[in-house]
Order: C-alpha cells, then structure tokens, then sequence
C-alpha cells in the first residue's frame, strides 16, 4: 500500500498560495507603486519575500516523489493530454468572445503548449520529468555523502558562479528544477523530513528578514 504524504499535500497548497501572492505584487502593480515613505512598501516586499519560494518547494515536492517512483510515460500523455484539453477549452472561449482570432499560431498554442513554452513551468517541469530516469540512475548511484556534495556543488554554481551559462532566468528554467530535484532526493535519502521543523521555519523567516533588510538598504542606496 501507498501512503499518502499529507505534508507534501499542504506544501503544496501554501506554495500554490504563495504563487496566487506573487502574481498580485508583480503583475498587479503592488511592488511598483509602493514607495519607501509608504508602510505598505514594506509589508508587500516582506510578502514578496515570504514567497519567492513557492516554485522551489512545489518542484521539490515532486523530486521527492519522484526520486522513489519508477518513470511512467503514461503520466507525460496524460499530462499533455490535460493541458491540451483545457488549453483548447480556453481557446474556443476566447474565439466565441472575439478575443482571438483563428489562425494557424493559435491552433499551436492550443495543440502544442509545451513546444510553444505558452506555460513556462509546464514546459520546464516536462523537461525535468523525461530526464527524471537518468536523475533517478544518478541518485541512486551516490551516498548520501556524496549526493550531499552534489547538491552543495550545484547550488553553488548556479546560485553564486559568475559564469554567464549559468544565469538560468532567475531560476525559471527546467535546468534550475533538475538542481532541486537532486536536493529533494537528498532531502529522502538523508530523512530530513522527519526531523523537528522548528529550526527550517527558523531558517526560513530568518534568511526572509535578511533579503527584506537588504532590499531595504539597496532601495534608500538608489535614491
């Protein structure tokens, strides 16, 4: 029998939340309109903060369910299949309410969204489930010490190296959720999962405050 992780689940849902929050501060404007004299500014980059970790954890859930599970490509079709589906679902409505109109670039989008990369992190996230063998081979090869080494080496090349081949569009790129997919299995394999959660949320707003107070001093720097 398979046990449901219900963790992962809420992780999920925070980070789904987190995502719905992102969107609100960049796309609605809140992050630019907000001034360093204006209380606001600091509460809405404090929430820009708290969530720009919300695309990590929600790959990272699925490394680490993935790092267990054996490859199916039945999961890719049906994957595919669903983004299609409501993809052409929402398609036909924009046709009906003439916001679009037919031709063959549309037809694409709706017909190959991963190709046309319509949806970044789908396009990204497909990337990194048919490497998801070979990820797999690799974690499996290693020890824990070892696969510790790999995950410390990989974000420090992507996170701090100055080369330009590893600017990966601020981690929007199915190279940066191939790094957390090695540091998910690390997570299994080392069973940090079951160690006191106390001390990560610790970590978590500490290093939030950090990126708060350094935004702060780089907006009063600017003026």
């Amino acid at each position: 029998t398979r046990k449901r992780l219900t963790n992962l689940d809420l992780l999920k849902v925070v980070s789904m939340m987190m995502i719905v929050c992102l969107h609100c501060l960049s796309k609605g404007g809140v992050l630019k309109a907000a001034t360093l004299s204006d209380p606001n500014y600091y509460v809405a980059w404090l929430l820009e903060f708290l969530s720009v970790v919300a695309v990590n954890c929600f790959v990272m859930c699925s490394g680490y369910l993935m790092a267990k599970n054996n490859f199916k490509f039945s999961k890719l079709v049906n994957l595919w299949l669903q983004i299609v589906v409501i993809n052409a679902g929402l398609l036909l409505l924009a046709l009906i309410s003439g916001e679009k109109e037919l031709s063959l670039n549309t037809l694409m989008l709706a017909v190959m969204p991963i190709n046309m990369r319509l949806y970044w992190f789908m396009s990204a996230y497909f990337a990194l489930y048919l490497l998801s063998p070979l990820l797999i081979w690799i974690v499996n090869k290693l020890t824990v010490k070892q696969l510790k080494m790999v995950v410390i080496t990989l974000i420090a090349v992507f996170s701090l190296s100055p080369w330009q081949w590893t600017k990966i569009e601020e981690g929007y790129h199915f190279a940066w959720f191939c790094v957390l997919f090695f540091v998910a299995a690390y997570v299994r394999r080392a069973d940090l999962f079951n160690r006191k959660a106390g001390e990560y949320i610790g970590y978590y707003f500490l290093l939030t405050f950090v990126l708060l107070a350094l935004n702060i001093a780089d907006a009063f720097c600017g003026i």
